[in-house]
């Protein structure tokens, strides 16, 4: 059994421990924040103990010398809070879970008033606990085209204002490093999640950064990020931005001078780049509009475009998990390969517009990934009703429409275009959707159903997620 609520301030999660029908070992709390402080000070708010199925305090054995450590983050970034320091222990009180009800007893808890709680709502518990919680806390990283949002719950913290950012990665390695790729002033970094940046774009000669991508593979024990410019080239960097190398056979292929971008057709860029996560020479890249290729010997040369890819791709990721699927989605549709690139497959099967922007995989299962979608670019990025969809695939099941929360998506279309998708890769199952005005929802179920957070987001054009 799992007891969730909300107060002003956190969402706790109560799950008891129990031995026959005696409740005898202490129950474990576990917490997710959604106030303004930042992660760092989390640790001097209040923390709630609780005991499930109505037994008495005095029922079991309370061990007020067990540590806890905040989930998800370490015991070198908070310590450890003993029990006994963290909580009077005859606040604690008996509570049953009922539905969509307070806990029961809360009011006779000497330490918090009824107020300070607040009705229980399983929606607005489900923000952080379902598709932002598990075993810690997820913090969203949105680039807004102008500036960085920092999303932890309903709270919203902005930075980097006036950068032009475009892209956003977080570091698969330590969650505290975030790299940002910005609109002619480069590529910006932060070592506290966020908190304050440095300019690290030195050695990139384009100042249009408008991919960036923090690996999964280190390199003297610091991960390895890549960029990528307009006009089209890809720099990696193995020593945290200090140095970058130029992977220049990428402009080397034969189809390197059919390429452009239709607004600015005297260009183009690399759009998404998408490392192997099992073997650091593979990479995948997206050119818009050039087509999808790929490097094996980590950048020393380049094959070049395969026929049957998409060639206007948006978004390309190569899968965690099942290391030859590789999906890429554009303008001209959806194609992936299960081979690593040697082939594609092009498939639209139950979709009723084809121009794709979106695109996410669950972490867990190669065949559960999802894609939005408009009828074309001038709708997906005008400022009238973008008229898009979100798509869903299961295996070998034609592509399905979800429903958003309040948004539209299956008998009416979604307004905002659904710009940003992502997994979080410790939430398999779960989905969080950007729209493109900022609006941001979260599902717990794979699309099933949704909770549109209450964070205000001045607008998304990417969204990376940590935790």
């Amino acid at each position: 059994m799992r007891l969730l609520w909300k107060c002003k301030s956190v969402v706790v999660e109560i799950i008891p421990k129990r031995r026959g029908n005696v409740c005898n070992e202490s129950v474990t709390s576990r917490l997710w924040k959604t106030c303004e402080h930042s992660a760092k000070r989390c640790s001097a708010e209040i923390r709630r103990h609780v005991l499930a199925d109505g037994a008495e305090p005095d029922a079991c054995d309370i061990d007020t010398n067990m540590d806890i450590v905040k989930p998800g983050f370490g015991e070198e970034r908070f310590g450890v809070l003993p029990w006994r320091e963290m909580l009077d222990l005859r606040t604690v009180v008996a509570a049953r879970r009922a539905g969509g009800e307070d806990p029961a007893g809360l009011e006779h808890a000497p330490r918090f008033r009824r107020d300070e709680i607040g009705t229980f709502d399983s929606s607005d518990a489900l923000a952080f606990a379902g598709a932002f919680g598990h075993d810690g806390d997820v913090r969203l990283f949105a680039a807004t085209g102008d500036a960085v949002a920092i999303v932890e719950g309903d709270a919203v913290n902005v930075s980097l204002e006036g950068s032009g950012a475009q892209c956003v990665s977080a570091d698969p390695n330590d969650p505290n490093r975030v790299y940002v790729g910005t609109f002619d002033r480069g590529v910006f970094r932060s070592l506290d999640a966020g908190e304050t940046w440095q300019s690290i774009g030195d050695g990139i000669p384009h100042k249009r950064v408008l991919s960036i991508t923090v690996g999964p593979h280190t390199e003297n024990g610091r991960s390895i990020v890549y960029a990528g410019t307009e006009p089209s080239s890809v720099y990696r960097s193995t020593d945290d931005g200090a140095t970058w190398d130029d992977l220049s056979a990428l402009r080397d292929v034969p189809s390197y001078d059919t390429w452009f971008f239709p607004p600015r057709p005297e260009t183009h860029h690399v759009r998404w780049i998408a490392p192997h996560e099992g073997d650091r020479a593979k990479i995948v890249v997206g050119i818009e509009l050039g087509g999808v290729l790929r490097t094996r010997d980590g950048g020393a040369t380049w094959q070049d475009r395969h026929p049957d890819a998409v060639i206007d791709p948006h978004v390309v990721h190569a899968h965690p998990a099942s290391n030859d699927r590789i999906y890429a989605i554009g303008g001209d549709g959806v194609s992936f390969s299960t081979d690593g690139g040697d082939s594609w497959t092009r498939d639209v099967d139950g979709m009723d517009r084809h121009y794709t922007w979106g695109l996410a995989v669950d972490p867990e299962d190669p065949d559960l990934w999802y894609v939005s979608a408009a009828p074309d670019p001038f709708r997906a990025h005008g400022e009238g009703d973008a008229q898009a969809r979100l798509f869903r695939k299961r295996g070998a099941s034609p592509w399905e429409p979800l429903e958003l929360d309040g948004h539209g998506g299956v008998t009416t279309t979604i307004e905002r275009m659904p710009y940003a998708l992502v997994v979080p890769r410790s939430a398999p199952g779960t989905l969080v959707c950007g729209l493109r005005n900022g609006t941001i929802l979260s599902s717990d179920d794979a699309g099933d159903s949704w909770h549109t957070s209450k964070a205000d987001v001045p607008g998304i054009l990417a969204i990376a997620a940590v935790g």
